[in-house]
Order: structure tokens, then sequence, then C-alpha cells
């Protein structure tokens, strides 16, 4: 145990466990001995109880998105969720069109397939370029093939708006008029509980794919999900078993399951009060921050459409390195953007896709916060970045 007291403002590498949360597992758990959970594909009671909780997730899931009617698939992950439909993709020799700000969790899997890989460029405020994608198309040739956009809802490291509803109806529109079957991946892990509902529901809408995860809302780690419209392919992954009806093989981790459960409940339930409560604090925050010298708030923090938990600046003069190492120190606990990508000191793919050069790309930093977030966190932050 750290003997500092920490203030975590790294919600979008995971949302620290909903107090609903905890006192749920901790009831659950002192109760195991009556009511056991078992392997959700064995038939007995046991497994049955499991089953249901599984059940439970999907009905919840789709009744917090307000989802159109097709498939809920569970994985470990929105990781594995975006692997399962790439790798589909990439098997059935689909043509497949990403945002130049995607997750790795994206690009590295296109990496793995045969033919090249093209990126949809971005605006300064992240959406996508719609006025070079009919090229774009146009260069793939013709295909009876179907073609697969995979976007984002709201980047990672910025927060900002990537495949907002304008976008996913100008990419359908450009692709079903060179006669092309055009499905839609996106990635809604960042934005599920905080961007606006109806946003989110008219985005999954648009959608003919729909990842999210559950520990970037307050569950715990190691639970993701797949949302498909009806009968639209994915083959099994990862490969193995039975389970979710062949889709995706490997025991289901019911603890987790359950935990999200009550986290999409307390959303349910506080998500209004929640998003008011970060707005408010993203508010007070950019109002400081641009008072600071050596610091840069990126295009696009204002714009109503980026999430009300994120901010992205830039570190102009010390560089992002030294202000992380600086505010570690301090136990004020930020990131350099993508979690997955700490630890490497290289310059952002997301800051050079949005127009920033090379040195300015190395320099970002993501401040993040949600629902257990307080002022104080945010007044020690912009005070120890003066003392920077």
């Amino acid at each position: 145990m750290s003997s500092r007291e920490e203030v975590y403002l790294d919600y979008n590498a995971t949302h620290p466990l909903l107090p609903r949360v905890v006192e749920a597992m901790k009831e659950l758990l002192s109760h195991e001995s009556e009511q056991l959970l078992g392997n959700a594909s064995s038939t007995h009671a046991a497994g049955r109880r499991s089953k249901k909780w599984i059940n439970t997730l999907k009905l919840e899931l789709q009744n917090f998105l307000d989802a159109p009617i097709g498939e809920w698939i569970i994985y470990s992950g929105a990781t594995e969720a975006l692997n399962a439909v790439l790798s589909t993709a990439l098997c059935e020799g689909w043509d497949i069109l990403s945002s130049s700000v995607e997750h790795s969790a994206v690009y590295e899997t296109l990496d793995c397939g045969s033919g090249n890989r093209q990126m949809l460029p971005v605006s300064k405020l992240g959406r996508v370029d719609v006025s070079q994608v009919g090229a774009m198309i146009d260069a793939l040739g013709a295909s009876d093939k179907p073609l697969l956009f995979s976007l984002q809802a709201h980047n990672n490291e910025t927060g900002l708006c990537v495949g907002c509803p304008q976008v996913l109806k100008d990419l359908k529109a450009l692709g079903e008029e060179r006669g092309r079957e055009v499905l839609i991946l996106l990635d809604g892990v960042q934005s599920l509980g905080k961007a606006d509902p109806k946003l989110m529901t008219e985005l999954i809408g648009l959608s003919d794919y729909a990842v999210f995860s559950g520990h970037k809302m307050g569950a715990m780690m190691g639970v993701g999900a797949l949302w498909r419209r009806s009968k639209k392919q994915v083959n099994s992954y990862p490969t193995g078993g039975g389970q979710e009806r062949g889709l995706r093989a490997g025991t289901e981790a019911i603890w987790n399951v359950v935990s999200w459960v009550e986290a999409i409940r307390d959303w349910q339930a506080n998500g209004n009060s929640y998003r008011e409560h970060m707005k408010a604090l993203k508010s007070e925050l950019l109002e400081s921050l641009s008072s600071i010298s050596g610091l840069k708030i990126i295009d696009g923090m204002a714009d109503p459409m980026t999430l009300p938990n994120t901010v992205a600046i830039l570190a102009t003069e010390k560089g992002a390195d030294f202000v992380l190492q600086k505010l570690d120190i301090e136990g004020v606990l930020v990131s350099g953007g993508s979690a997955c990508r700490s630890g490497v000191s290289k310059s952002s793919h997301v800051m050079k896709a949005l127009g920033y050069n090379e040195d300015l790309a190395k320099g970002l930093i993501r401040i993040s916060f949600g629902a257990m977030s307080q002022k104080s966190e945010i007044h020690k932050l912009v005070k120890t970045l003066r003392e920077i």
C-alpha cells in the first residue's frame, strides 16, 4: 500500500470500481457457499445460475443502449471482441477501412492481414474526413465482398468524437453508391455511460457491430461484449470450445459479468448526475489550464460531442515524460495517452493524425476522470502543473 495520498485521473485507462459494484461483489462472495456460481456451460444448478447472470448482462446492455434487435456475445474484453470481427473480415476477404486514430487493437490486427491497410484521414476535431473516402473506396476496386468501416465512437486518447452519426451515414452512402455492402464496426469502449445516451443509441442504430468493455465504467477488468446486428457474420474467436453458441471459446468470468451488471444498473440510475458532474469538472479544468504556460489544450476539447470526462493537453516546453514523472512523484496519476502504450517513449499516432507535428505529438498528456472524481483532485492537478 502506498503511504502517499494519490489523485487518480486516469479513468480512460480503467474506471475504479463503483461503490455499488464493490458492495454487490462482497455480498455475493459472502454467500458463495450457499449459492455457488459454477461453469456457465454446466447444466446443473450452479451452472444455470452463472448462465442466468450472462443472460442478465446481455439484457442490461440491450436496454441501456436501446440497441436494435441483434445478438450479444461476451468476451474477455473489448480487444478480444474487436479481434473477433476483424479476424472474420480478414479471413473472409472483406475490404476494411479504419480511421487513422483507432486503438492499436484495430490497426495492429489489420497489419497482420494481406494487402494494403488504408486509414481514413480525420479533421483537427477528430472526425473522419469523408471528402476523401470515395476515392479510397474506388482504389479498392470492384468486389462483391462487404466493405467494413472500423471506427471509434470516441477516441481513447482525446475523447474526440470520431464516428459521429453524420459520418456513419455518409460512409454508408459512399459505399452503397458504388454497389458495395457496407458494414460498420463501432468501438464504443470509452463512450458507454460517459457519452450522451441518445448519441450512443443513434450510433449503435447505424452500426452492424459494436464493442464495449466493463472496466471502463466501473466494473471489474476482464469482461467485454460484442453486439452484432441480426444475421451479420462473425467467426468463432478464439477457437477451442462451444461457449456463446460456438462463437467464443473459453469459460466466462462470471464474477466479472456480475460486476458489469451492477455497474450498468448504477449508470442507469445515476448516469445523468455523473455526466453533469464530469462536465462541471471539465469546464473548471479547461479554464484553469488555459492560463498555464508550457501547456497547449488540443482543439475540440470544448466540442459538445467530445467526452465530458476527457481533457488532452500537450506539454510544449518540458515534454510529456518530464511532466508525467513530476506528477507521479506528487501522487497525481495521469497518462501519456493510451495506457496500452505506456512506458513507450514515442509520439502519439493520434496526435500526428490530428495534424500535430512530431515534437508536439510526443507531448500528449491525457487527463480523464469519472463518477467518483472530486474538485479537490482537479485543484491538486492544476496546482502541481503550475509548480512544474
